[in-house]
């Protein structure tokens, strides 16, 4: 609602209402009401008079709908993405005219390179560039924005558009793209087999795979059973930037009194964006010179035993 000076024409308030009415104060003087919404004609009235210290009830002002129209509410006309993902904003438009209608979407103001798509459904492959609605009945529609591949962060502007039978509408929207960082480490084996007091250099490659962001303060913790020990080179890296990758190289000596086995080390990099975690199966044998003494032992119980049965055979 609009409080109009009567005799300067000129609007003075704007007051909000809702479906129980609402009450306002202003100076003493003669007024004209005006009431819209959407969706409905416009209605006013004309010689209201205030007076100071007194109430005025301006009465009930109905409305009449129009033969076409409809109301958008956004779910949030912001949405925030990063890099390489797509704004997804979910709208429910309502028929609040007199007629049942076909709407029309679109998406206008786009930047260059991007595109817009409607859908029933948020994961739904399928476009609809139409709408049927009957009137005093809504639908919910998903209007999926698509940048380009080589958008950069920051804050860009469109608006949705409806085509009535008889009205446009248009309704502003916002996406905020922002970089991403996208962590990912790699070894080149996840078993490694060794002897025992002997030790294993391990490589481990970690990669930025995002867009904008730089992996910053990187750091490479590992975890192994007790008495391990492991040594990191590089301990920490400053920064991996988008598209590049750093190696740290994880010198592991197990203690040499270690029964041979299969053991696991946990390997955990962490950066001021996020971390990631990766096992690496380590295998301890025996070494061959335990084998070789193994094997002389056998041979030499061997010789006694023979040596015990030649005897006792002569006698």
């Amino acid at each position: 609602m609009k409080i109009a000076d009567e005799r300067r024409h000129t609007v003075i308030k704007g007051v909000l209402t809702s479906g129980d009415g609402l009450r306002t104060e202003v100076d003493q003087g003669d007024y004209i009401l005006y009431v819209g919404s959407e969706g409905y004609n416009d209605a006013h009235r004309d010689d209201v008079s205030i007076k100071c210290g007194y109430t005025t009830d301006a009465g009930t002002i109905m409305l009449e709908k129009e033969n076409c129209g409809l109301t958008i509410d956004f779910k949030s006309p912001l949405v925030t993405a990063s890099i390489g993902n797509k704004p997804v904003y979910e709208a429910v438009l309502t028929n609040v005219g007199k007629s049942d209608d076909v709407f029309g979407l679109d998406v206008g103001g786009l930047p260059g390179g991007w595109y817009g798509r409607y859908k029933l459904t948020a994961d739904s492959t399928e476009s609809i560039s139409k709408l049927y609605i009957d009137s005093g009945s809504e639908k919910t529609v998903f209007l999926e924005i698509i940048p380009p591949y080589s958008v950069e962060k920051g804050n860009y502007f469109f608006n949705m558009s409806v085509e009535s039978s008889e009205k446009d509408y248009s309704e502003p929207l916002e996406a905020r793209i922002t970089s991403s960082s996208n962590m990912v480490i790699f070894s080149e084996k996840y078993r490694y087999d060794m002897t025992k007091g002997d030790s294993v250099e391990i490589p481990v490659t970690i990669s930025n795979k995002g867009k904008g962001d730089a992996l910053t303060n990187v750091r490479t913790e590992v975890s192994a059973p007790e008495g391990w020990n492991v040594r990191v080179t590089p301990s920490s890296v400053p920064s991996i930037q988008p598209g590049e990758k750093a190696t740290v190289i994880l010198t592991v000596s197990p203690p040499a009194s270690i029964a041979a086995s299969d053991y696991k080390i946990s390997v955990r990099v962490v950066s001021d964006q996020q971390e990631e975690t990766d096992e690496i199966r380590i295998v301890i044998n025996e070494s061959s010179l335990v084998g070789i003494l193994g094997l002389v032992m056998l041979l030499g119980a061997c010789g006694g035993v023979y040596y015990f049965f030649r005897k006792h055979e002569r006698r």
